[in-house]
């Protein structure tokens, strides 16, 4: 194939994407204008299904915050798991009122803790931290019961002052510092040469 025709067969390919996405924005505007009221339900419904999901994210993401509150003990399943769509459904959760959200986030995830593995808890305490330090240190302490891991960190956390900015402050530079990446080797040319 030469340049020429990949060129027209690259437009033709652009002209169907942007015909498909002109669709989906029609749908998207028919959904708000005609089931605004019902969308929760069928966005939950969505989010269920992993090949919707990336969808249900988008227009949960679009919802007035009053019709996404009931969305978030989905939110938090999927926010719970390592997957494509944790850090969306994290940010959908973050951006939620924080007086609302630390009234409610504890009884959302219970069925997850209930019956939940080292992964839930770590993801949901990685979201906790992010949340409130009293929280992140309450579900560490929980956590420890169960997790040799977490027994070794809610001794550390319950070393540190009360206060609830100090525990945050604290928790989160803990979570940050064992989550970064470790360092590579520098490039050769700003190694010491011997």
């Amino acid at each position: 194939m030469n340049a020429v025709s990949s060129i027209k067969k690259g437009l033709e390919d652009w002209n169907l994407y942007v015909a498909d996405r002109d669709r989906a924005e029609i749908g998207r505007h028919k959904l708000f204008a005609d089931h605004l009221q019902h969308l929760p339900e069928i966005i939950r419904e969505a989010l269920n299904n992993p090949k919707q999901r990336p969808y249900a994210l988008e227009v949960a993401e679009q919802l007035p915050v009053e019709l996404r509150k009931g969305l978030l003990p989905i939110l938090l399943a999927i926010a719970s798991h390592v997957s494509a769509h944790i850090l969306k459904a994290r940010e959908l959760i973050l951006a939620f009122p924080h007086e609302w959200l630390l009234k409610n986030i504890e009884n959302a995830a219970v069925p997850l803790l209930e019956s939940g593995d080292e992964e839930e808890y770590r993801r949901i305490l990685e979201l906790y931290v992010r949340v409130d330090g009293s929280l992140a240190l309450g579900l560490a302490r929980r956590a420890a019961s169960r997790f040799r891991f977490y027994a070794t960190l809610s001794d550390a956390l319950v070393r540190v002052p009360s206060s609830a900015s100090t525990s945050r402050t604290h928790f989160q530079s803990s979570v940050e510092r064992d989550s970064r990446p470790l360092p590579s080797n520098p490039p050769i040319e700003n190694r010491k040469r011997s």
